[in-house]
C-alpha cells in the first residue's frame, strides 16, 4: 500500500511539475521603427497609405522574440466612422512573421492587437504600441496633401508565447 501512494505521490509531483513549466510567458518589448510612408490613391478608403520599412529591438541576444527585421502596414481610415484600420506584418530576418491589427482612432500612439504569426511567433498573442511620428513629406499637392513622407519612432509592448515556444 505504501508503495502504490509513493508512486501516486511521485507522479502528481511530476504532473504538478509539467503543468507549471507549460505556462505561457510574456515577453516584453522595446524598439524602433523607420521607413518611409505613400499616399494611396483610387482606395475605397476616405485616406489610405501603406508604410514599410524596417525595426530593430531594443536588446538583442539569446531570448529576444521581437529581434530586427522588416514591417509593412496598410492603414486605412473608414469614411463613415472616421476609425482608423492598420493592419501590420513584422518580419523577423529570418523569416518569421508577425500579425497584428488596429481598428480605433487615428493618431498616436497607435496601439495594435496581436493576432499570431509564424516562425518563431506561431500561437503569439498580445499587444504593440506605435509612437510614429511623419517627417520629410514630399510630393506635395497642396499644402498638407502629400504622397510620400518618412516615419519614425518607438514600438513597445508584450508578446504572449504559447507554450510550446519556450
Amino acid at each position: 500500500m505504501r508503495r502504490v501512494l509513493l508512486c501516486c505521490g511521485v507522479v502528481l509531483i511530476v504532473l504538478s511539475v509539467s503543468v507549471a513549466t507549460a505556462s505561457a510567458v510574456t515577453k516584453n518589448v522595446h524598439g524602433t521603427m523607420a521607413g518611409s510612408a505613400h499616399l494611396i490613391t483610387g482606395s475605397p478608403c476616405q485616406s489610405a497609405s501603406r508604410a514599410e520599412g524596417t525595426y530593430r529591438a531594443n536588446h538583442l541576444g539569446p531570448g529576444t522574440i521581437l529581434g530586427r527585421g522588416t514591417f509593412q502596414m496598410l492603414s486605412c481610415v473608414d469614411s463613415n466612422t472616421g476609425n482608423l484600420r492598420s493592419s501590420l506584418d513584422l518580419t523577423r530576418r529570418e523569416g518569421s512573421e508577425l500579425h497584428a491589427f488596429h481598428d480605433g482612432s487615428t493618431g498616436s500612439p497607435t496601439d495594435f492587437t496581436i493576432t499570431g504569426g509564424s516562425g518563431k511567433f506561431a500561437g503569439v498573442t498580445g499587444h504593440l504600441v506605435l509612437r510614429l511620428t511623419a517627417s520629410n513629406f514630399r510630393n506635395c499637392v497642396y499644402p498638407g496633401i502629400c504622397f510620400d513622407w518618412d516615419i519614425a519612432g518607438p514600438i513597445d509592448g508584450r508578446i504572449n508565447l504559447p507554450p510550446a515556444s519556450h
